[in-house]
């Protein structure tokens, strides 16, 4: 079993390792084929500081890059900035190629790191200032005295991050932009900024005398959303956190507050029949100015030119940049009841129920029927499939295949949604166990939606399969940042962080979820595994007790009464566990594995392939089976699930 409220290239290597960063010869073949190749630009053209690092330097490197872009300092560091699916040597080569600056975090691990000194050697041969900020007494070989003989160094002494970060901002600028060096140092970097250019699209009021038109303001919030979303230098909260406070009594700078945001937008929708009343401002969150508002009334024809307007009148009020392209435009259809029952289909699609899921199928196919080419309507039938199978129904093959086939015909209709391919990914990833197909489609939608947090989710599940819990944890990162009141983020980090052994960082994720959502399945289970890996196991019960969904709770007792050495209750909850074991095969795997028989467990690992269960696909690194890593047996499973060995 995986948790089944998740949503998850033909080249290789997927670009979601740091594992692969590590390796000696990732860089040599990306630098043979581009050396000499000019001047390859990337972000735009945007003048970039591209950040080196080894990957135990992690913490460090992103503390920078925070520090740097809340100084309006844009940065390229991996894996946040290697598009899913592509090249990662290559990816690594052309940004280096385009930085304007080269930073690098200096240490003893940074010394040992093939992959650090190839960087080094690309940023030296290509005359980009080098900037070291040095963490520690390490010795330089050789090498990385001749690289390094020339570049300026900033000594980050232990507990002072603050002071390195001002001086780092400073001379960063002086690189980019000598006229702004020297502006005023950096704050403490320990307090995130609230970035300038955000805005929580609220769910707009339904103020229509029909009350079932509900689904149409809803709708039109939801597509505004996404619609923003796609602009690069705007920060949008996903729909899951800006709809967390519909029908509460909330002031707009609370709302500001819990999503991280500097604005917030808000809106009204008349309807009746064909005539549409929309009043939309939208409002900055600090002193509850209205930066701009303004009344369409229009027919519901023209309700794709009126989200386009809206669009634009918000990168205009903000000075957005769009790095050269252009503002993205609402996808219509030239029926308008079409598109009235489209929305109508994803309102109850989102009430995520058996019966709602009926209902949005029946909807879909509808409004497919009025405007067979309207894409976004396949697009929103495959997800209510897909969504059918997560829950558990359709779970035969079909639901997969009527959600593969209509992601196809939106993505044959219209190339440049994302919602097809975000779609098509998920089900080549958890349903066909094909990561490499998975990752191509995951790296379409994030050329086209890089700010999604359902593809950035996709693309943690993808790293988390292939072995590399770090790069897991960052995207896991990314999409909580997209959706901060979405828990499902947070709890996926935290596994990440527990595959990773950063232990004390997994239970601290875990209590903020309890704290925020205590009745949020799974944050208990995962606490209590925690605790057992931290050799707490009395701990560990009072965890798995508290635990409010029954089905996680019973995947937690036999573990932790075995680490009790309480075994008749042991025994009697793995029994319980394997007698109700469909669509759980993965999790019967742990505990047998956990319980010292590797005999069932591989016989149960099987059998959660067999049966398709998506939970297997986290099969590597998985702590709970540490205890079948030298049996012969586990590489060649992972082997048949297509997965590094």
């Amino acid at each position: 079993m995986s948790d089944r409220s998740a949503v998850g290239p033909k080249t290789a290597p997927i670009a979601i390792g740091e594992r692969i960063r590590d390796h000696p010869g990732y860089l040599t073949e990306a630098l043979e084929m581009t050396e000499g190749g000019g001047e390859e630009k990337v972000c735009g053209g945007t003048r970039t500081a591209f950040i080196s690092y080894a990957s135990q330097d992690a913490a460090v490197a992103n503390s920078l890059v925070e520090v740097l872009e809340q100084q309006g300092v844009r940065c390229w560091i991996a894996p946040r900035d290697v598009i899913p699916g592509s090249l990662y040597a290559d990816g690594i080569v052309r940004a280096i190629n385009a930085a304007s600056v080269f930073v690098l975090v200096l240490s003893a691990h940074a010394v040992g790191s093939a992959h650090v000194g190839k960087e080094i050697e690309r940023a030296s041969s290509k005359r980009r200032p080098i900037i070291a900020v040095h963490t520690d007494s390490a010795r330089l070989t050789p090498a990385f005295e001749y690289f390094l003989s020339e570049s300026q160094w900033i000594e980050l002494a232990p507990g002072d991050t603050d002071t390195a970060a001002a001086k780092l901002v400073v001379a960063v600028r002086r690189h980019l932009d000598p006229s702004t060096a020297q502006r005023a140092p950096v704050g403490t970097a320990a307090t995130p900024a609230i970035p300038e250019k955000s805005v929580a699209v609220l769910p707009f009021v339904n103020m229509s005398e029909d009350r079932d038109n509900e689904h149409f303001s809803d709708g039109l919030a939801e597509e505004l959303i996404n619609l923003l979303t796609k602009i690069p230098d705007l920060r949008i909260p996903a729909r899951t956190s800006s709809f967390f406070f519909k029908g509460k009594q909330t002031t707009v700078t609370d709302i500001a507050k819990a999503l991280g945001v500097a604005f917030v937008m808000e809106g009204s929708v008349r309807k009746s029949g064909n005539r549409l009343r929309i009043t939309v401002q939208l409002i900055r969150a600090d002193n509850g100015y209205h930066v701009w508002s303004e009344t369409y009334d229009r027919q519901l024809d023209d309700v794709f030119k009126i989200q386009d307007e809206i669009a634009g009148a918000v990168v205009s009020a903000l000075k957005v940049s769009l790095f050269g392209s252009p503002i993205p435009r609402a996808a219509p259809t030239a029926n308008a009841e079409a598109y009235n029952i489209f929305l109508a289909a994803r309102y109850f699609t989102e009430r995520f129920n058996p019966e709602d899921l009926d209902k949005a199928v029946d909807l879909y196919r509808r409004a497919i029927a009025l405007d067979p080419n309207y894409a976004p309507g396949y697009a929103g039938l495959a997800w209510c499939y897909e969504t059918r199978a997560l829950i558990g129904l359709d779970t035969d093959g079909v639901g997969y295949a009527n959600a593969r086939a209509a992601a196809e015909r939106a993505i044959a209709l219209d190339p440049k949604l994302p919602e097809g391919y975000l779609t098509l990914g998920m089900a080549r990833y958890q349903y066909e166990f094909d990561l490499a197909a998975a990752a191509e489609m995951i790296g379409k939608a994030h050329e086209l939606d890089p700010n999604n947090a359902v593809m950035l989710q996709i693309a943690g599940h993808l790293a988390l399969s292939t072995g590399t819990p770090a790069d897991a944890g960052t995207y896991y990162a990314r999409a909580a940042e997209q959706d901060p009141l979405n828990m499902l983020p947070r709890r996926f980090l935290a596994k990440a962080l527990y595959y990773e052994n950063r232990l004390a960082e997994a239970e601290r994720t875990l209590h903020q979820i309890i704290e925020l959502s205590p009745q949020f399945p799974a944050p208990h289970y995962l606490l209590a595994t925690v605790l057992l890996a931290r050799g707490e196991p009395n701990a560990a019960l009072a965890a798995i007790e508290a635990e409010p969904a029954p089905r996680w709770k019973s995947f937690g007792l036999p573990l932790v009464y075995r680490a009790l050495n309480r075994e008749p209750e042991a025994q009697h909850a793995l029994a319980t566990l394997v007698a109700t074991a469909a669509g759980s095969e993965f999790q019967v795997a742990e505990t047998y594995a956990y319980f010292g028989e590797p005999d069932q467990a591989f016989h149960w690992l099987e059998a959660a392939r067999a049966r398709h269960d998506p939970g297997v696909l986290h099969v590597r690194g998985d702590p709970l089976l540490r205890s079948l890593i030298s049996d012969p047996r586990y590489p060649e499973f992972l082997r048949r699930m297509k997965l590094p060995d």
